[in-house]
């Protein structure tokens, strides 16, 4: 297994589970970023420059198409894009999270599950469960990113 930990706005649980703390770009660009130290994750360490490759995302029980691609400009830039039945799909989620929450501003987590070497199941999670000693019982590992 590769390393665990935070990197950024993930956190490596194992080498099938990974945590996004979702942000704005998450929800209104159908966009996360993947940072190089977990491309292992989504099996995409030797991507390069302007490819794309083609995923599926399981939410629901429906499959959906997503791509992970290295942008062709500036910096070199992993992410993962999905489509937008998909963003609507989350959308609806943001609402009702924002509704519940009474820190309207904040953003979910994101649970991506992976079931083979393209096909994730992602779910929205509680992250007062994941900071949870007795469900979550490893150890953190801060990373260097310099």
């Amino acid at each position: 297994m590769r390393d665990t930990g935070k990197f950024y706005s993930w956190e490596i649980i194992s080498d099938k589970i990974a945590i996004k703390n979702c942000d704005k770009s998450f929800f209104e660009h159908r966009v996360s970023g993947i940072p190089k130290e977990i491309r292992w994750f989504f099996n995409v360490e030797n991507i390069q420059k302007g490819e794309r490759i083609e995923i599926t995302l399981i939410y629901e029980g429906k499959k959906y198409k997503a791509n992970i691609e290295m942008n062709n400009f500036g910096s070199l830039r992993t992410r993962i894009i999905w489509i937008n039945d998909l963003k609507k799909e989350f959308d609806e989620i943001l609402i009702k999270y924002r509704g519940q929450s009474e820190k309207n501003s904040e953003y979910p987590s994101i649970q991506f599950i992976k079931l083979s070497e393209n096909i994730y199941k992602v779910e929205f999670i509680d992250l007062d469960l994941l900071n949870d000693y007795e469900i979550n019982p490893l150890e953190t590992i801060e990373t260097d990113h310099g």
